[in-house]
């Protein structure tokens, strides 16, 4: 009985650890600049485009709007966009996270300081937050 006591313990422990690279949502509602934007052309080779020393602001606001400063790019043009973050589940369990940018879907990732934004159409945004 006692191992299965421990068993269970080591079990529980294991399952609430998280990922601390992982932001919360309250540290991503901030401002990130877009460093590059990744796409397929249309014979599937891997483009890439360069925004590093553009200075392109995305700025999360905690209100749920986005503001974009500096300049045209693949994604949205510069202005003010609804954006919403959600989870979904499997089993109770939290699988994946999605940011929701003026109805736009994107796959939410977050890796050593780069946040990938993945969208349905095939253009992937990266950010780093400076």
């Amino acid at each position: 009985m006692k191992k299965l006591f421990y068993l269970l313990f080591l079990g529980l422990i294991l399952f609430s650890c998280s990922n601390n690279d992982e932001p919360n949502d309250d540290e991503i509602e901030e401002k990130w600049i877009l460093v590059r934007a990744e796409y397929l052309n249309e014979i599937n080779e891997l483009k890439t485009i360069d925004y590093s020393n553009k200075n392109i602001t995305f700025k999360f606001l905690t209100t749920g709007v986005l503001i974009i400063d500096g300049g045209d790019n693949i994604g949205y043009n510069p202005g003010e966009y609804d954006y919403h973050f959600f989870k979904e589940y499997f089993n109770g369990v939290q699988m994946i996270t999605f940011v929701d940018i003026n109805n736009d879907r994107y796959l939410h990732s977050f890796n050593n300081g780069i946040i990938k934004l993945d969208s349905d159409d095939g253009i992937d945004l990266f950010f780093e937050n400076k």
